[in-house]
């Protein structure tokens, strides 16, 4: 399965090792879940989580186990005016160009989207159930 995830979803699991954010980057690093990123999504997570970390020493995130070359898509469309807010675009770009299964954030101006060219726009808890439903398959 082939995800993007928002950075604000880096900050959730920081800050909170048992929610759905977690659990789901724990997947990516169990290599169960591929994190689809660009480079303007990783330098962007690299200086959010980056701030963090200064401040609140005892919470990291190792990102270069999270962003593996082989998931790195190089191109993205030109997208622009798909959120309300500009600067999320980026992340429905690198969904499209490759071709994620879902995007996951806690951010409303995505999320009221819901979907963008059939790939779903989704909360940590509803990718986690999703996840979960396709891992399992007819357990």
């Amino acid at each position: 399965m082939k995800i993007i995830l928002d950075t604000n979803l880096l900050v959730a699991a920081m800050f909170n090792p048992r929610s759905a954010a977690a659990r789901i980057l724990a997947l990516v690093l169990e290599g169960k879940v591929a994190l689809l990123w660009h480079p303007r999504l990783r330098d962007e997570a690299r200086l959010i989580t980056g701030r963090i970390q200064r401040a609140v020493p005892r919470v990291a995130i190792d990102l270069d186990r999270l962003f593996l070359d082989e998931h790195c898509v190089r191109e993205m469309p030109d997208l622009h005016g798909i959120s309300a807010d500009p600067d999320d675009d980026k992340f429905i770009a690198c969904a499209v160009a490759g071709q994620a299964e879902m995007i996951v954030s806690n951010d409303r101006d995505l999320l009221d989207l819901d979907s963008y060219q059939n790939i779903p726009i989704v909360t940590p808890s509803q990718a986690w159930k999703m996840i979960e439903n396709r891992m399992c398959g007819d357990c």
